[in-house]
Order: structure tokens, then sequence, then C-alpha cells
């Protein structure tokens, strides 16, 4: 037999999944304190980021809320994405670590890199061909996205501005902006997949 607790959830998915803000912003009350709870516990260290890894785990949600399954918990369901995410981040957080200790010499050199590719007739490793290749298949994906969604991602990932500071940039809350910003990741992922398949296509 189905609680009503289960069932008011399995509601309040339904109506987020359909778009609805007030459901979203009603999901996002409810949980809030236990994703920040859940990211303290992982990521103890990383208290200045608290803000931004909740509203990664929040676009995280947006996609994996269609797997939900109504039969289980919605409350352990939210727990093992956050917990999903804050991984990501530590793993993410420990890379750049590494690479920082070789930054100072990778720079002395950065500068001439093309030029000495392009001086040498040794071919290029294919994972910098590979790199220039998704490179210029991203720059031909933005292109194809909405001004909105330029905007969006231009702030989030090039200005590295936190969810807040654009939704008042845009005059929107930050739980539409979080939406927005999922929605535009997505689009960009169908239009990748749409040149790898069909071919680039400027």
């Amino acid at each position: 037999m189905v609680s009503r607790e289960t069932s008011q959830d399995k509601d309040l998915v339904r109506e987020c999944l359909s778009g609805s803000q007030d459901a979203w912003n009603e999901f996002y009350c409810k949980y809030e304190r236990l994703i920040k709870s859940v990211i303290r516990r992982q990521l103890r260290f990383f208290e200045e980021y608290l803000e931004d890894v909740c509203q990664d785990v929040l676009l995280e949600l947006v996609t994996a809320l269609k797997t939900y399954d109504s039969s289980h918990s919605l409350t352990k369901f939210v727990c093992i994405v956050t917990e999903r995410v804050c991984i990501d981040h530590y793993r993410f957080s420990n890379a750049e670590k590494r690479s920082a200790k070789t930054q100072s010499l990778d720079q002395q050199n950065s500068d001439h890199l093309e030029t000495t590719a392009l001086i040498s007739n040794a071919t290029l490793p294919d994972e910098l061909v590979s790199s220039a290749q998704l490179v210029k298949y991203l720059r031909i994906c933005i292109r194809r996205l909405s001004s909105k969604c330029r905007e969006i991602l231009k702030m989030r990932y090039e200005q590295d501005l936190p969810f807040k500071q654009i939704g008042a940039n845009l005059g929107v809350t930050e739980n539409t902006v979080t939406v927005q910003a999922r929605r535009c990741l997505d689009e960009l992922r169908v239009q990748y997949s749409e040149i790898e398949r069909k071919g680039v296509k400027a």
C-alpha cells in the first residue's frame, strides 16, 4: 500500500518534471536543508562551495528525477544524487590539485605550443587532435543555442558566477536559473550528439 507521503512525493516529482516553477520551489524548500547537510558531511572542508554544490545537485536532480522510482523514498533518492555530485566535486578538486603541481612548468611553454606544433614535422598526439575537435564541435553547438542559453552558460561557466547572481542579473529566481541552465546543457548535449552523428555543419 502506497503511503500518503509517497503519494505526495510522486505528485511533486510529476509536477516538477512537467516544468512547474511552483513545484520546483516547493521541492527546493523541502529538500534544501537535507541537501546541504549531506554536502557538509561529504565535503567537510569545502564550506565555501556549499551554495554552488547545492545548485549543482539541483541541476542534476532536474534530469535524475526522470529515473525516480516512486515505490522508494524520495528523501533517500535525493541523498544518493547529492552524494554522487559530492563525489564528482571531490574528484575534480583532487585533479585540480594534482595539475597545479605542474602548472608552473606548463605555463612557461604554453604560449609557444601552437608554434612548436606547426614548426615540427611530428604528428600531433591523438589526444590533442581529439581535444581540438571537441573544442570545434562545442563552439558550433553553442552557436546553435538560443541567445538566452548562451548568456546563461557564459555567466555560469566562463564568468564563473553563482546561480544566485545569474538570477539577479536576469531578473529571475535562483531556482528558475537552475532549471534553465540544465535545459540549456541538455540542448547542448543534443546538438553535440547530432554533430557526432551527422558531421560538422557550422
